[in-house]
C-alpha cells in the first residue's frame, strides 16, 4: 500500500507563505550582494537586515508549528533503518528548500525525529544521517544563506559549482548504503543468535 500524506488547506497555505517569504529574503540578499556593493555601513546594514529576517522567518516556522505536523506524519509508519534514513533525508531536503539557512533544518530534524529514532534505532544513527544530509543540503539550495555565502566568497554561482561539489550530493547516497549494510548486518546477527 503506497504511503499517502494528506494536508489541510491551512497547512498548505502556511507552507507556501513561508516558502515565499524565505525566497524573497534570499533574493534581497542576492540583490544586495550583486547589484553594486554599497560602501561600508550601508552594505553591512543590508546583510544584517537579511540575517534578522531569516531569524524571524525561522522563529515563525518553529513557533507556529508549521512543519512539525508534516514531519510527524512522514515518519509515522516507518520502522526500518533504511526506510527511516531515506525519509529523514527527504524531509531534510524539503526543510532545506523551505528554510533559507542551515540552522532550521538541523533544529527541526533533530527535535522532530529524535524520539522516533530512539524508539526504533539510536540517536547515534540519527546523528550520522543528519551529518550526511542535513549539514550538506543548504550548500546546494541556491537561495540558502550558506550557498549564497559560498558563492560570494568563491565568486562562482551555486549552480556552476554544484556539479563539482561531489561531497554534497554523494554523501547522502553513501549514508543510504551504510544504513542498508547496518540493517542487513543486524538482521544477520539476529538470525544467527536465534539459531543458537
Amino acid at each position: 500500500m503506497p504511503y499517502q500524506i494528506h494536508f489541510s488547506h491551512r497547512e498548505i497555505i502556511s507552507l507556501l507563505f513561508f516558502t515565499l517569504a524565505g525566497v524573497l529574503t534570499a533574493v534581497m540578499l542576492h540583490l544586495s550582494l550583486f547589484v553594486g556593493f554599497s560602501p561600508g555601513l550601508i552594505y553591512m546594514l543590508s546583510l544584517l537586515l537579511f540575517i534578522a529576517m531569516a531569524g524571524i522567518y525561522n522563529g515563525l516556522l518553529e513557533e507556529l508549528n508549521v512543519i512539525q505536523p508534516f514531519l510527524d506524519r512522514w515518519l509515522s509508519d516507518s520502522a526500518s533503518l533504511v526506510g527511516n534514513t531515506w525519509r529523514t533525508i527527504a524531509a531534510t531536503l524539503m526543510i532545506s528548500i523551505v528554510a533559507c539557512n542551515q540552522t532550521l533544518p538541523i533544529i527541526l530534524t533533530g527535535r522532530s525525529f529524535l524520539a522516533h529514532w530512539r524508539k526504533y534505532h539510536s540517536s547515534e544513527e540519527l546523528t550520522r544521517v543528519m551529518a550526511d544530509s542535513t549539514m550538506l543540503f543548504p550548500g546546494m539550495i541556491p537561495w540558502s544563506v550558506l550557498a549564497l555565502m559560498c558563492s560570494t566568497i568563491t565568486d562562482v554561482a551555486v549552480l556552476s559549482y554544484l556539479p563539482y561539489a561531489c561531497f554534497l550530493w554523494i554523501l547522502p547516497f553513501i549514508t543510504m548504503i551504510v544504513s542498508f549494510v547496518n540493517e542487513w548486518g543486524k538482521r544477520k546477527y539476529i538470525k544467527v543468535e536465534n539459531s543458537c
